[in-house]
């Protein structure tokens, strides 16, 4: 076998690297071995006697060598001549380093048996007269290593000789190597094979040098029965590392400090065979090369990886990148293209995006086993693959921006503690309720079951056919917010029944058939004004909605669209809505308040016996707004009102029929629209709970001053008894005479407002004797014993624009506390406020320029009177007899600005009198 010359490895406790002529000495600390017979020669002060003890053939030998004082020993001869070795037999190291020598000193030899298969390849094959040894240099002519060589040598360091032959360490070459602490292997070598470093369980530093590419699974793996919490202190990782595998650095194994030589951009494109390829994985601190990073090792500067910036030239994260990565935070680079499979798997920081961002594609399984709590991507993020967040237990919230075209199946499967989720569509892509295909909110979950979901039955519509799917949906779940503008497609939330919230943007323009079906948690819905359409059923059996607003752009509400909701409690429709389907709010039996817009010109027999209504609103008594023979029960199918109604609010309609709210004895409050023009006689017979009144006019008609015959008040009421009503003797007109009757007027009244009449007639309100308050509007013209003896009277607004009273308008109301007299009036007729015994204040205008007799005769309560001009003014007014009251009472004058002068006087402040 052909010789080589042999490789000369120093070796000393420092573990140091020394070349000794043509070949590298691989360090090695062996146990010195004595030899008492050796003799050591001195030959001047300048040289020292170095004995090499050996072995060969023969025994144990020796060998002296003269080195000058200061420097290194050479050969000058081939060892294996020099020592007689054997041919497969080369002596490589000692027991100390050959370093500069300063006095005499005893060496021990290795020696290595190796196996030259030809002249390009030389094998390791095991290591002779072996002690513990703190670095072993395998020689550059090593091209292999056989599995075992090693036995019996303890071995506690290990490195490669400059330019070695070695192409890759292969499978079981260091297995079990229990001392073994510090391994430093050479660029030369591009790939550690599978368990190459088997159970080396004491190993702490791994030091990997520029070249190396590949790393194969489990290459310094350690079975389970080995593992301690930290096993590893360094790992030092060159940016040539293309590919790592599963478990390449063990398995559960935390190391201290991850160094790689190279940016976060290079680390990014490392291939990870799955999560447990990546040490990071295990809580290992991964510190990347920076040459103002604050930490050092092998006299490199190195940065933390905590808050993770990646260069904006980095166009792609691949797989397990960040795999159990524990940073505060990741920036993603604004000219990023691509997130493979896994990126984030385990990871735990927060994500954040360069703003700006290129258009960027999240492969299936990107943030699988995301280990954070939220997330929001960046808007420019276009497509999100299938289960791109699979199994991200811990995402409590997630916001997809409107720049997504595309969301891929089972992208949340198993996020099963998910709150609130934003999205810009339902389904896959953004779709239309028209097309032949459709996916429900369930694609986004999966058919696959997990703890803490919901089985929940979603329809998918499949080439225009309808199929049933089985969806698990995390209980968890609340709020879905839909941010973009496409249709909520038929289905879309159905049977959804965890949602609480379901909000979407102004710009939606359908909901298709179904869409909210039984989603029976949900409270509110806010409709926008973009939609155009709902389909039928859209929200059936959504039993916990108590509120919802209809659109208005749209102009008809389909079958059963509201039914069944039995918690709604208030219901507006619109102006545009213009018809309804019977059974559209069927069985919501809590609404309390219902508004029927005037955009309908009919109204379909809606049955309201399931209903307890309390107020209504709807544009016209009866089916047709020209058709006045039906009455309000009508809407109950011809049952009699509810008596949970108390509220009755009429919006339109110019006429009335007979009987149009005969028995509505549970109505506290009617209010009659300005548009109504006639009001049949006894209208509101029965009305044995009202409180209040607003009506158009008093009687049958608007009625203009010159009309001979002008109804009161109880002409509205009829003259026919009925129970909690009391007959008061009314004054008015007919045929153009004073006429008294007997009208039958309920005892609970104690509001009326008339809203849009010029005219009250004579009488109108009098001996009414339970009001306590009336509004009117419009009035120029009040007729005689308008108010008379109406004794509970305390409020009564008497608009400016009255012109003239009639008599004794306001004689015997003993309840009346303050009147401010309308700006126009000019005379106050006699008998105006007689025996008024509780009247205390009056504003009086400064146009008034006569006060008839008798006009406060009986005031006895009068203290006040705020009058709007000065002193000069008053004493202008005509005043005749029985007025006493007047001198009683204190005159205040106006005066917009605090007067100088002592006096009386008042300002206005928030349009009340009061006093300087």
């Amino acid at each position: 076998m052909e010789k080589k010359k042999t490789a000369v490895i120093l070796s000393s406790v420092l573990g140091g690297l020394l070349i000794i002529g043509l070949v590298i000495v691989l360090l090695v600390s062996c146990n010195k071995k004595s030899n008492k017979d050796n003799t050591t020669t001195k030959k001047t002060d300048l040289y020292h006697n170095v004995t090499i003890y050996y072995k060969n053939a023969s025994g144990e030998n020796s060998y002296v060598m003269q080195v000058k004082d200061g420097e290194i020993p050479t050969f000058d001869s081939d060892f294996s001549d020099l020592f007689n070795l054997e041919d497969n037999i080369k002596m490589v190291c000692f027991n100390e380093e050959f370093e500069k020598v300063y006095e005499d000193k005893d060496y021990s030899a290795i020696e290595i048996e190796v196996e030259n298969v030809d002249s390009d390849n030389c094998i390791l094959k095991s290591i002779y007269y072996g002690y513990a040894c703190d670095n072993f240099v395998v020689p550059n002519y090593i091209t292999d290593i056989k599995e075992n060589a090693f036995d019996g040598f303890t071995l506690y360091g290990l490195s490669w000789e400059d330019n070695t032959k070695m192409a890759k360490i292969k499978t079981n070459t260091f297995k079990e190597y229990f001392n073994l602490r510090t391994v430093t292997i050479p660029g030369e070598i591009k790939e550690i094979e599978t368990k190459a470093f088997n159970d080396c369980c004491v190993l702490k530093n791994i030091i990997l040098l520029d070249g190396v590419e590949k790393l194969n699974e489990d290459a310094f793996y350690v079975s389970n029965e080995y593992i301690s919490d930290v096993r590893l202190e360094n790992v030092f990782i060159p940016s040539s590392v293309k590919t790592i595998e599963n478990n390449a650095f063990g398995k559960y194994i935390k190391s201290k400090n991850m160094y790689y030589n190279g940016s976060l951009k290079d680390w990014a494109s490392i291939d990870f065979s799955s999560k447990i390829a990546n040490p990071i994985n295990y809580g290992v601190n991964l510190y990347t090369l920076d040459e103002n990073g604050s930490a050092s090792y092998n006299d490199e500067k190195y940065t933390l990886a905590n808050n993770v910036v990646f260069p904006t030239d980095t166009t792609t994260i691949k797989k397990y990148t960040f795999a159990g990565f524990s940073g505060s935070s990741i920036t993603i680079p604004k000219n990023l293209e691509t997130i493979e499979e896994q990126a984030f798997n385990g990871c735990i920081s927060n994500i954040l995006w360069q703003e700006d961002s290129n258009y960027i594609v999240i492969n299936d399984k990107a943030f699988s086993g995301y280990l954070g709590d939220s997330i929001t991507l960046s808007n420019n993020v276009t497509t999100i693959g299938e289960k791109s967040f699979y199994e991200c237990s811990n995402l409590t919230s997630i916001i997809i921006p409107n720049s997504v075209t595309y969301i891929g199946e089972s992208v949340f499967a198993g996020c099963t503690s998910l709150e609130s989720i934003t999205l810009p569509f339902i389904g896959d892509f953004i779709h239309k309720d028209t097309e032949l295909d459709k996916k429900p909110f369930g694609h986004l979950f999966g058919t696959t079951y997990y703890d803490d979901t919901t089985l929940t039955s979603q329809n998918e519509v499949v080439n225009g056919s309808t199929v049933s799917v089985n969806y698990y949906i995390p209980d968890t779940l609340k709020e879905v917010f839909i941010t973009g503008t496409g249709d909520i497609v038929s289905y879309a939330f159905m049977n959804c029944g965890q949602l609480t919230t379901i909000e979407i943007v102004d710009g939606v323009s359908n909901i298709g058939k179904q869409a909210f079906l039984n989603c029976k948690k949900l409270r509110s819905f806010v409709m926008p004004n973009s939609i155009e359409k709902v389909g039928a059923e859209a929200f059936y059996k959504c039993s916990k909605l108590e509120s919802i607003n209809i659109s208005t752009s749209m102009t008809t509400i389909a079958d059963k669209t509201l039914a069944s909701c039995s918690s709604l409690t208030s219901l507006v429709i619109p102006d545009n809505i213009t018809s309804m389907a019977n059974s559209s709010i069927d069985n919501c039996s809590s609404l309390k308040k219902l508004v029927v817009g005037n955009g309908f010109t009919s109204l379909g027999v809606i049955l309201f016996t399931n209903y307890s209504l309390e107020s209504l609103t709807i544009p016209f008594v009866g089916e047709r707004s020209t058709d006045p023979e039906l009455g309000l029960n009508y809407l109950w199918g011809f049952q009699p009102v509810a008596d949970s109604l108390k509220e009755l609010i009429v919006t339109g309609g110019t006429t009335l029929a007979e009987d149009a709210f005969a028995d509505c004895s549970s109505i506290e409050r009617i209010v009659l629209p300005n548009s109504i023009e006639y009001i049949p006689k006894a209208t509101f017979k029965g009305f044995s709970s009202l409180v209040s009144l607003t009506v158009p006019f008093i009687g049958d008609a608007r009625y203009k001053t010159t009309d001979n015959t002008q109804y009161p008040l109880g002409y509205m009421f009829g003259d026919v008894a009925f129970d909690g009503a009391t007959a008061v003797l009314q004054n008015y007109f007919r045929n153009g005479y004073s006429s008294n009757a007997e009208f039958y007027i309920p005892d609970s009244l104690r509001e009326v407002n008339v809203t849009d009449s010029t005219v009250l007639p004579k009488g109108a309100f009098s001996y009414c004797a339970n009001l306590s308050t009336v509004t009117l509007d419009k009035l120029t013209y009040i007729g005689s014993n308008a108010f008379i003896g109406c004794t509970n009277l305390k409020n009564v607004s008497l608009p400016n624009s009255v012109e003239k009273i009639l008599g004794s308008c306001f004689c015997d109301c003993t309840n009346l506390t303050y009147v401010r007299l309308p700006l126009n009036l000019v005379t106050m007729v006699d008998r105006f406020f007689m025996n008024c015994t509780s009247l205390t204040t009056v504003l009086i205008e400064k146009n008034i320029t006569k006060i008839d007799e008798r006009a406060f005769e009986g005031c006895t309560s009068l203290s006040k009177i705020y009058y709007k001009g000065d002193s000069e003014d008053f004493d202008e007014i005509t005043i005749y007899n029985y007025n006493e009251a007047i001198d009683n009472a204190t005159i205040y004058y106006y005066s917009k600005n605090q007067p100088t002068e002592t006096g009386h006087y008042w300002h206005y402040v928030d349009n009340e009198p009061v006093e300087w």
